[in-house]
């Protein structure tokens, strides 16, 4: 008789999801896909429509007929919009600039949560994706890995921390 651990079940499960929701997306896009499956959650990623860049690591959406600011989960972009314009530097402005490159034209987000959803200026927390041309792309990777912010890892929203560092 064979006998399998839960522990080798679950592995086993979550492989499986990783694979069957990278099927997925690649054969119908988040457009119609919209929850992945990541350890032991399974979180919500939704769509929502792209308003405006803010700065480096904040942008705003319509979301559920709502606008609300987005504060990109694990990254930090120099100042650009701070009310004291002291603390604003040429490289938040530059980081602005190259966020708005990025989603000119884009009319539709992807926000995927990770375990706090609100921070406490109210703004959501989240992974922000797009695509351009038919690849899926992670926002808040894009900029860090362009040297347009630097990681920050803030607990409990980590699930890609390592991925960020």
């Amino acid at each position: 008789m064979l006998t399998i651990r839960r522990k080798t079940l679950e592995k086993a499960f979550n492989t499986l999801c990783y694979l069957l929701a990278g099927i997925l997306i690649m054969l119908v896009g988040v457009h119609k896909y919209k929850e992945i499956c990541v350890d032991d959650i399974a979180p919500t990623t939704v769509a929502a429509e792209f308003v405006r860049v803010v700065d480096g690591d904040t942008i705003v959406v319509i979301l559920d007929g709502e606008e609300q600011t987005v504060r990109l989960i694990g990254i930090n972009a120099p100042e650009s919009v701070h009310p004291d314009e002291s603390r604003n530097t040429p490289e938040g402005h530059a980081a602005s600039d190259y966020v708005s490159e990025l989603l000119a034209g884009i009319d539709e987000v992807y926000l995927e949560f990770d375990q706090e959803k609100i921070d406490a200026y109210d703004r959501l927390l989240a992974y922000v994706y797009y695509y351009d041309e038919d690849e899926l792309i992670m926002l808040n990777k894009k900029i860090l890995d362009e040297g347009y912010a630097v990681p920050l890892s803030i607990a409990p929203n980590t699930r890609y921390a390592k991925l960020f560092n």
